[in-house]
């Protein structure tokens, strides 16, 4: 990507990395270990490696790449989301874990919303939603809402709901929610790990901490027919024989779980430490992780 009209950054930046002149529409941007950019970022295509953080919006014309190595000291965070034009690959070392969700590897961190045509993810923690084209998601976690125009591929992830044109879940995927739609058949498939390990595939709605923990199947995908007429298929348990009172108890959980991390930042100093003092007490284990983790956006490097 490197040419005459690309800027090399690292370090802390105070001001916004936005083109100031026509020349610099098309400038290519690239980010290196370590770094703190306190605003936004513009670039036609843009890479970063290392670690550091963004606290400003990430916007390409073109391309996002990142990338975290093995060896890679620390995580890269980026805290008002990230936007291209044509793709996002967020390219994160890590290890297959059998509990998807608390991602003890994950180096990527996102707040706020990730748009693109393609997205590419690995050992990602993110707390927005993603709309694309096209998803593949891979050993990360979605605490938000998936949408995907043509295909999306989850694989030994978690998430909250999905909405997708064609739909492949493989391995071990996770929901908090069991709740999703796909114009084409939901299919379940097994994961193969790199080193040649067979993941089986399993469909797991966990609730609010993993207190239900219900296998689901392909009896639990049925064909749905919408207002509008528009046939597709549906994720949920409407053809359980379940306490639906339980059910309904865990989507509450769930949605004051996402608005508690939304609302957290708007706190005051005070507030945030009682919520902070508090979070054992009120979350189970893997969802007071997460929040610690989401807290963690704040710190610089």
């Amino acid at each position: 990507m490197a040419g005459s009209n690309t800027i090399h950054l690292t370090g802390k930046t105070e001001e916004a990395i936005y083109p100031i002149k026509q020349s610099e529409i098309l400038r290519d941007v690239i980010i290196t270990d370590k770094f703190l950019f306190n605003r936004g970022i513009y670039g036609n295509d843009i890479s970063i490696q290392g670690s550091g953080t963004i606290k400003g919006p990430v916007y390409a014309a073109s391309e996002v790449s990142v990338q975290c190595t093995k060896d890679t000291k620390g995580s890269i965070k980026f805290l008002s989301g990230i936007s291209a034009v044509h793709s996002i690959s967020i390219q994160s070392a890590g290890k297959f874990e059998s509990k998807p969700g608390s991602l003890a590897s994950a180096k990527i961190l996102i707040k706020g919303d990730v748009v693109s045509d393609i997205v590419k993810m690995d050992n990602t923690i993110l707390f927005g939603n993603i709309r694309a084209k096209k998803v593949i998601a891979n050993n990360s976690t979605i605490v938000g809402e998936i949408f995907a125009e043509e295909q999306l591929v989850l694989e030994n992830s978690r998430f909250i709901s999905f909405h997708a044109n064609q739909t492949i879940l493989k391995g071990e995927v996770y929901c908090w929610l069991p709740y999703g739609f796909s114009l084409l058949p939901i299919t379940l498939e097994d994961s193969v790990l790199p080193d040649g390990t067979v993941v089986k595939s399993k469909l797991v709605f966990t609730g609010f901490g993993d207190k239900q923990y219900i296998e689901l199947g392909t009896t639990d995908i049925h064909l749905h027919k919408k207002s509008d007429g528009t046939e597709v298929y549906a994720l949920n348990l409407g053809r359980r024989a379940l306490n639906l009172e339980l059910i309904e108890t865990e989507f509450s959980k769930v949605e004051k779980f996402i608005r508690s991390i939304l609302l957290f930042d708007q706190l005051d100093i005070h507030s945030q430490e009682v919520v902070l003092a508090d979070l054992d007490k009120d979350m189970p284990p893997e969802e007071a992780t997460l929040f610690k983790n989401f807290v963690k956006f704040k710190e610089s490097i």
